[in-house]
């Protein structure tokens, strides 16, 4: 119980006034009406939705890649960014997903950050690309450059990313935060993958493949 409580504060502090919104009522109007058990049932689906309990940090060595996100790789496959040669990976983040958003390598520089404003839509629409609001996150480490884009769905009302550029992450860095969204991961074409399509990975746990040394 205490594990299970010490897990969902990061979500009370982060989305406190609505879950203090609906709770005051349910307190005060609690007659055991219907209503009432439903503004109760949606304060604690509130809090189990966005909750945030960051895993225990397994150790990787420095050629590792880890999974920024939560979430079913639906497809991977390579494509060119201007001149260069990219691994496209992307990832449908689900109900029983988390939505931490965390670095891929440890020691990363975000040279890079951009926010598209745009309509939220399901994350299996045609042209999620074209209308979805994007966040695209840039990152360095040396001549190694990775990159991320994530796409808020229609219920992704409470996704949110604290970073600016020239941000130092490290491990225990949190990006940001997203649930139902999908995300598209980058990265070069010489990382050997050690995941497939339809691989279920977590983040800051699931290795995505290895830098050549």
């Amino acid at each position: 119980m205490l594990h299970y409580i010490t897990s969902i504060a990061p979500s009370a502090r982060k989305f406190f006034g609505l879950i203090s919104l609906l709770w005051l009522i349910s307190v005060l109007f609690f007659d055991l009406s219907l209503i009432s058990w439903i503004l109760f049932l949606v304060s604690l689906a509130t809090i189990y939705l966005y909750q945030q309990p960051r895993r225990e940090l397994k150790h990787f060595d420095n050629n590792s890649l880890v999974s920024p996100v939560d979430g079913k790789v639906t497809s991977i496959k390579k494509k060119y960014i201007g001149e260069h040669l990219w691994y496209e990976i992307d990832v449908e983040n689900t109900i029983f997903d988390q939505g931490n958003i965390t670095p891929m390598l440890n020691q990363l520089k975000i040279t890079h950050v951009e926010r598209t404003h745009g309509i939220k839509v399901p994350t299996n629409s045609l042209k999620k690309n074209q209308l979805s609001e994007q966040i695209e996150v840039e990152y360095q480490k040396g001549n190694l450059i990775l990159k991320t884009i994530h796409y808020p769905s229609f219920c992704s009302f409470f996704s949110k990313f604290d970073i600016l550029k020239n941000f130092m992450l490290n491990r225990n860095s949190l990006i940001g935060f997203m649930r139902f969204g999908s995300t598209k991961i980058y990265i070069p074409v010489d990382v050997q993958l050690s995941i497939d399509e339809n691989t279920h990975i977590y983040s800051d746990k699931t290795v995505l493949g290895y830098l050549n040394q």
